[in-house]
């Protein structure tokens, strides 16, 4: 039954043209317009000579303990270019472009970048290392000890040309790659009509395949489980082609860690399928479910950077709770810290985020049809 039930339901996505045009043809589609319109500049290597820094000085004792840490790494062949301004003119160099982040001396120091990129990868670096040696550089400065103060600024120089080294040498930090990770995310997204299209099929009151399958001796789990998986197959294809087409045949650098960026969309098109099921189960006519997804995606996939590419860095300054909930976000960031960071601890935490969203969304539908009792049929 269950081999019955997949094939069946993976024919019926096949053939189904709505399916093949906005999962597969539409990303593909528009890959290629973005490869016509900005493609040209994803695969330029960006050359970072020097990381302008605007420091804001809140705290008196951060603010002495800081001046020590610029003092020493002042000089010709420095990587950083600090500048001392107040938040307001710091935050409007910022956006100008004149400064590449914002280093905040509060108790806690804290950094505020435009957007993700190399430069931002490296203050942020940075400003890790610093706060790690932080009671150490105190002590010292206390103690007058210059030599000592030289000794950790140094080491954390020296880690600074390692950050910039595998930046530079690894995966792909250009700004304009952050819009084809976008576009991965809404093909991920769009299986949602899939997932919208197997419920309607469960549910008796929608239609008369489904009343015949509301009347057979089959519990709802039987008929979801293979429904999904074949949605789930579907997607994985999809999203498996959109990922080779644009790094093997546009030749857009993307990374080089390609089985992870496949893993990463077939888990995020599951999540879209989940959403497709959890947004099926509402009691409207299809076409609304439909429409409902559709922007829902859209406003999803907008505030991940897919029109806009700074809208996710904007966000992340003033309301950063929202790339922490959104799924299209968090899909970005995945291919974002796949191709530039060798630490996975960020990329396990999104994935794992996206994973209970996607247990949950399933766990709630299959509640909803399981509870789903007809008056008639």
């Amino acid at each position: 039954m269950f081999i019955h039930l997949f094939r069946y339901r993976f024919l019926s996505l096949v053939r189904n043209k709505e399916v093949t045009f906005w999962n597969i043809l539409f990303p593909l589609v528009l890959g290629t317009l973005f490869f016509f319109g900005f493609g040209r500049f994803v695969n330029e290597e960006e050359i970072i000579e020097t990381v302008s820094v605007a420091v804001v000085e809140e705290d008196n004792n951060q603010s002495a303990v800081f001046s020590q840490v610029m003092e020493q790494m002042e000089g010709a062949d420095s990587l950083f270019a600090f500048s001392v301004f107040t938040e307001e003119n710091a935050k409007k160099e910022l956006e100008e472009g004149t400064m590449d982040a914002i280093i905040v001396l509060e108790e806690n120091p804290s950094l505020i970048i435009k957007e993700n990129g190399i430069t931002s990868s490296i203050v942020k670096n940075f400003l890790d290392q610093y706060i790690r040696k932080q009671a150490m550089i105190e002590e010292a400065v206390l103690s007058g000890n210059v030599s000592e103060i030289g000794q950790m600024i140094s080491e954390i120089s020296q880690s600074q040309d390692v950050v910039q080294e595998k930046a530079l040498g690894k995966g792909n930090n250009n700004t304009y790659a952050q819009y084809f990770y976008a576009l991965i995310a809404m093909c991920c997204l769009f299986a949602s009509f899939q997932g919208a299209g197997c419920v309607n099929d469960i549910q008796a009151n929608m239609n008369v395949l489904a009343a015949r399958k509301g009347v057979s001796p089959v519990s709802k789990m039987t008929m979801v489980i293979p429904e999904a998986l074949a949605a789930v197959s579907i997607q994985s294809v999809t999203v498996t082609v959109l990922i080779f087409y644009l790094k093997y045949v546009l030749k857009l650098e993307l990374g080089e860690k390609t089985g992870l960026m496949i893993l990463t969309g077939i888990l995020a098109g599951a999540f879209g399928i989940s959403l497709g099921f959890l947004v099926g189960c509402i009691k409207k006519e299809f076409d609304s479910k439909i429409g409902i997804l559709t922007a829902v995606s859209m406003v999803m996939c907008f505030l991940s950077g897919l029109m806009i590419v700074t809208i996710k860095g904007f966000l992340e300054e003033h309301a950063p709770f929202i790339n922490r909930i959104n799924p299209a976000a968090l899909i970005t960031e995945c291919f974002y810290y796949l191709n530039v960071y060798d630490d996975y601890s960020k990329y396990i935490t999104n994935m794992s985020i996206l994973g209970i969203l996607t247990v949950g969304c399933f766990g709630v539908s299959i509640m909803l049809l399981k509870g789903a009792r007809y008056e008639s049929i």
